[in-house]
This record gives C-alpha cells, structure tokens and sequence, in this order.
C-alpha cells in the first residue's frame, strides 16, 4: 500500500452544459451527514477497501457546495472506487438572482430556473429511495466495520427515510453521471435512465449501478472534488430543488 494522503475537500469548478440550471457560484448549501469514506483501487469496490476516513456513530454534516474538509487518510497506489457512508439526509440551498434558463432532470423532463429566483433551500430530502424502495449493497468490509461499532446500514434496499444510512458509490467502472448533458452524450446513459447510486458497479463501462468516478491523477497527496455545477434548477412547475447528483472527480493537492 502506497502512503499517500487523500484530503478530502470541495472544489468548484463550473462545467459546460447545453441547459441552464442554477450556476455553481449561486448554490450555497449541499450537506450531507458522512459517517466514513472508503477507497479501493477494485473498481468493483468489492474487495481491498481501505477506511480512508473510519466509520463513526456520529456524521459529520459536510457541505460539498463550500470548500469544507471531512479529513485525510491512507489509500491504495491507485483510487478506482470511493464509498461515502451517508445519511439519507440531503439539504440544498441557492442564492436570489435572475434565472431565464430551463434544466433538464434525470427523467428528460425540463422546467423553468425561473423558478429559482427567490432563492431558497430544502431540507429533509432523501437521496435514496425517494421514487419507491431502491436496491442498496454495501462492499463486505464496510458491513463488517459498521456491525463492529454498532452502525446500523440499510440493506438490502433504501425505503426513501431520512434516519437511513446508504452508501454513495463512486466507480471507474460507473459510465453515468446522473446529470443529463453529460450522460446525453454517453451510450446507455441518455435521460430518461433508471441509474442506481447506491449499488457496487458488476460490469466495466456499467451503465446501471455506481456514479461516474473520474480517475485521479498525480502521485502525491489529491482533493476529492465534488462539483455541484449543473445540480439544482426548476425540479417541477413551480418549484426550484435538486436534480441531479454533482459530478465527483480527483486533483492534485497542490
């Protein structure tokens, strides 16, 4: 095992889109509580899982819209597959402008960000089953470290509760991101898909478990980059809310 350190911060950056949505400077709150973060070079994510960030009884509420550390740890000589272990808590926030575009939601479905404009924020969201149950698994060690500590985890799937702890899988192998202008352009992930965050990828290029994971490069110490660009717009007629998950990559931590 190399000794590097991932440091684990948000990063903005703004990605071009063809839709509108709130901009990334506009959205002032993703938090979500995190009970531990796990890495492995298995882009499986089955086996090798380093507790690069320990489980604990108590999550922290980290805000992935600001540049927010959760902390450091070990990981393998490569990263190929990251599991947040999070509440199935999700609250947004978005500042008061002028909005005059349209976004487009996992469904294919567009509505106006003008909805937005007031600014505002959502609280007591599931990220998980929130359609109807939804298939979860977890990699083997994590379930072991959790039942060491007394962590309960939903298994074997999310019933949409917010007292729920699921995993957020992150893979080499996910082919989706879950935002419409970037899985439009990737076969087996064009809107309207039916794409599952929270169960390990089976399949290299898997188009239906797991979120997309952009390979880290660098040798050195990297900063988990989560990019909330292209996440909140108009969700509905006359609502403003999230839409899509952010996009998850690695930098250099210099």
């Amino acid at each position: 095992m190399k000794n590097i350190f991932l440091s684990l911060v948000s990063f903005v950056f703004i990605s071009a889109n063809a839709f509108a949505y709130v901009p990334a400077s506009a959205v002032t709150t993703m938090a979500i509580p995190v009970y531990g973060v796990y890495t492995s070079a298995d882009p499986s994510c089955t086996t090798g899982m380093i507790a690069t960030i320990p489980l604990t009884l108590t999550p922290q509420l980290i805000n992935f819209a600001k540049h927010a550390a959760i902390g450091t740890g070990p990981t393998s000589n490569t990263i190929q597959c990251v599991v947040i272990v999070t509440g199935n808590d999700l609250t947004n926030g978005w500042a008061a402008g002028n909005y005059t575009g349209t976004s487009a939601n996992g469904g294919g479905a567009s509505y106006p960000d003008s909805n937005c404009n007031a600014g505002g924020a959502n609280t007591g969201q599931t990220i998980c089953g929130n359609g109807g149950p939804q298939s979860v698994s977890w990699p083997a060690q994590i379930t072991a470290d959790a039942a060491a500590i007394g962590l309960t985890l939903a298994t074997p799937t999310c019933v949409g509760s917010n007292s729920e702890i699921v995993p957020l899988v992150l893979s080499t192998n996910a082919a989706c991101t879950g935002q419409s202008a970037a899985d439009s352009l990737v076969a087996g992930c064009v809107p309207p898909h039916n794409m599952n965050n929270y169960h390990l990828p089976t399949t290299a290029n898997d188009t239906t478990y797991g979120t997309k994971l952009v390979t880290p490069t660098g040798t050195g110490d990297l900063k988990f980059v989560v990019d909330p660009s292209n996440t909140l717009g108009g969700s509905g007629a006359s609502s403003c809310g999230n839409i899509s998950a952010p996009l998850f990559s690695f930098k250099d931590q210099t």
